[in-house]
């Protein structure tokens, strides 16, 4: 085709060289036959029929009759086989407000607080009640807590007739306190002493009488202050019209400190209920203060201060105060 060619022209083409079977015979040319024949490529062929075959097999009513009985003999001779799945059921719950929540919670602290409290009021009366009875020389009864270390024996007093001071000037409450004290309890260190007498034991209400009966020779010693044989005597007088508190009443005393304000009586009695201490932040919220505040730190520092508690995450009483409160 000239236009699928694109070209419009007279061209030459040779002749076969192979067999012509097309030729047009001639006369007086013998005819040439074909001394061997091509095999057929019977791959090829088998490949163009695939298509066909497949197709034909596909409708074949016999082949599909056939795979219809090999698929049921499979089925009948295959094993029974149960399949399980797992089934999850779950089920809707409703969520408790926050606001809901937050209360419990608050309600759980206060139930905890309380227990709290029973529990160290509990133990703090059996062991006020351990030294009074042990203190009247009745230690037969079983529900007696005893006291962590065995108290140091009390002189009596005696009410024999005593030597009268030649010099009473200038003794005070103080000076009489130190004496008994010291007449009752033997000798103490400076910290016990002001504990046992009710005085605070850096101030001046107690370091001047405590010097001054230095100066009088009645008593001697820093460390451990002691009576004298001279100030035994005068003891001795003085010890007859003084009562010191003891125990419970001595704890009090202190609580009823003038310069003890809410926050450390609150603080004091709270520790003092609990032989095995306490934690900062419980103690914080058994006294209703804030745990990092001033009005709670400072007066707990102060405490600190005059040796009454001591610790800093576990609070508890120093070793001084709990046996003089234990007496």
């Amino acid at each position: 085709s000239p236009q699928w060619l694109e070209c419009f022209e007279r061209v030459h083409i040779r002749q076969r060289r192979t067999f012509d079977s097309s030729a047009t015979p001639k006369v007086g040319v013998r005819r040439r036959d074909p001394k061997r024949r091509a095999l057929p490529d019977i791959d090829a062929i088998r490949e163009s029929f695939e298509e066909v075959i497949r197709e034909a097999e596909a409708d074949d009513p016999d082949l599909l009759r056939q795979r219809i009985r090999d698929l049921e003999t499979e089925l009948e001779t295959r094993p029974t086989e149960i399949e399980t799945r797992e089934v999850i059921k779950t089920r809707k719950v409703r969520l408790l407000p926050k606001s809901e929540i937050l209360r419990i919670l608050n309600m759980g602290k206060k139930l905890s607080r309380s227990i709290d409290k029973l529990t160290g009021e509990l133990v703090s009366n059996q062991l006020l009640l351990s030294v009074e009875q042990e203190s009247h020389g009745d230690v037969s009864t079983s529900h007696s807590v005893k006291p962590e270390t065995k108290p140091t024996p009390v002189t009596p007093i005696s009410r024999a007739k005593t030597k009268e001071p030649s010099d009473s000037t200038g003794i005070g409450k103080a000076h009489k306190a130190i004496l008994t004290v010291l007449h009752a309890y033997g000798s103490r260190s400076k910290l016990q002493l002001a504990f046992l007498a009710g005085y605070v034991h850096s101030g001046g209400a107690f370091n001047n009488p405590l010097s001054n009966l230095r100066t009088r020779g009645w008593v001697e010693g820093k460390s451990e202050i002691a009576l004298t044989p001279e100030g035994r005597s005068y003891a001795t007088y003085y010890a007859k019209n003084v009562h010191l508190p003891t125990g419970k009443a001595l704890l009090e005393h202190w609580l009823g400190l003038s310069y003890f304000g809410k926050a450390h009586r609150a603080i004091l009695t709270e520790v003092a209920i609990r032989p095995g201490g306490i934690t900062k932040q419980l103690l914080a919220e058994l006294t209703d203060y804030s745990y990092t505040g001033g009005a709670f730190n400072n007066p707990l520092s102060r405490l600190r201060s005059l040796k009454l508690i001591e610790g800093s995450d576990l609070i508890r009483l120093t070793e001084e105060f709990r046996k003089a409160i234990n007496r």
